[in-house]
């Protein structure tokens, strides 16, 4: 496990095993700031979508993405034509 001081950004490798279940109090070697170390914990198990909840869903960003399109569109097209900005290009700097 890397620890990294949030205090000096020192960094220790110390082994997995080192840190209890219920966490621990860690000190820098480096600045002496002390901080809490929670356990190494596995992920949470991967649950499945039910299909048709993930269609849903997949609409649903559909939706939402011609949305955003259609109003940059309408932002776009209210927006005043400005001439582009030469003045001064032509000439060494």
């Amino acid at each position: 496990m890397r620890l990294l001081c949030p205090k000096c950004d020192a960094e220790y490798e110390i082994p997995d095993d080192v840190i209890p279940t219920e966490g621990r109090d860690v000190q820098c070697s480096g600045c002496q700031e002390t901080w809490f170390v929670p356990a190494n914990t596995p992920p949470p198990e991967r649950t499945t979508i039910d299909p048709k909840v993930s269609s849903i869903l997949q609409q649903e960003v559909q939706r939402e993405m011609e949305a955003r399109k259609a109003e940059k569109r309408v932002a776009h097209d209210t927006e005043p034509e400005q001439a582009p900005a030469t003045r001064g290009l032509d000439r060494p700097p």
